[in-house]
């Protein structure tokens, strides 16, 4: 259990900072970090390992999305006659898919994540240096729902907060890039919290609290991912001006590929 606080505090650090820096979700580190970390210590089995690693990582989310929400309410950034609508379809997604986890192979659920995190890798690298940060047209609701339910859904099977997914969605249906990314922290928030409850509920027959889990939750990785990544978040913001983040971005993207041929291949 001490070992695992003290790497997740550590992950938690580095996760923090690289989502500061480069705005990327937490869940794509943490997931494959901690479920191979749970396998080898022990604490759980190789099947159930990738699940506890998603609901610690989604509880996670909570936290750090949060934060980001309530910075961009703050800056007028959150355009909440679209962003009503995007919560709504993306917590019942989560909802939904959450309690049908247990439902759905290991095999399948790294696969998903493996194709998602080969998605957000590759807009990292072919993503263009400048963004039409003046689009102003609202989404289609028709198309809107459907597509948020579908990442909601996605993101919770997964372990990712949705911002990675939700953003390049509106910023395709030609919607303001930075108000997108408000957007998407709200929709991040919303996921987290839906599917938190939906992990918990399900893992509550499975493991202990006295164990110190809640439900699928690892209580002593949540605790560490979320001590320092709170802390490091702002150290990464602070530096976007002074790193050059299309090269950092596109190393990290490198990084992402390997985790996935990881992931597949061993």
């Amino acid at each position: 259990m001490f070992t695992v606080f003290v790497t997740c505090l550590i992950l938690g650090a580095v996760v923090g900072f690289l989502a500061g820096l480069l705005g990327i979700g937490g869940g794509l580190l943490i997931v494959p970090v901690l479920s191979v970390l749970l396998f080898k210590l022990d604490i759980v089995g190789e099947q159930p390992a990738f699940m506890v690693a998603v609901a610690t990582s989604l509880a996670s989310i909570i936290f750090t999305c949060f934060s980001s929400a309530l910075t961009h309410h703050r800056h007028d950034n959150v355009d909440w006659s679209l962003a009503v609508w995007v919560i709504a379809s993306v917590g019942l997604g989560a909802g939904l898919s959450s309690f049908m986890s247990v439902h759905i192979s290991v095999e399948m659920l790294e696969t998903l994540f493996a194709i998602t995190v080969s998605f957000v890798a590759l807009r990292m690298i072919f993503a263009k240096t400048t963004d039409k940060a003046n689009q102003t047209q609202h989404p289609n609701k028709f198309i809107l729902v459907p597509v948020s339910m579908v990442i909601g859904s996605l993101s919770s099977l997964i372990g990712i907060g949705g911002g990675a997914l939700v953003v390049p969605m509106l910023s395709q249906l030609r919607f303001n890039v930075k108000r997108a990314i408000g957007v998407g922290s709200v929709a991040g928030t919303c996921i987290a919290v839906v599917a938190t409850v939906g992990y918990v509920t399900v893992g509550w027959q499975q493991y202990a609290l006295s164990d110190w889990f809640l439900g699928y939750i690892y209580l002593p990785a949540l605790l560490g991912l979320i001590t320092t990544s709170s802390i490091f978040a702002p150290i990464g913001a602070k530096l976007v001006h002074r790193l050059p983040v299309i090269v950092l971005k596109r190393l990290f993207a490198a990084f992402l590929f390997v985790v996935v041929l990881k992931m597949l291949l061993f």
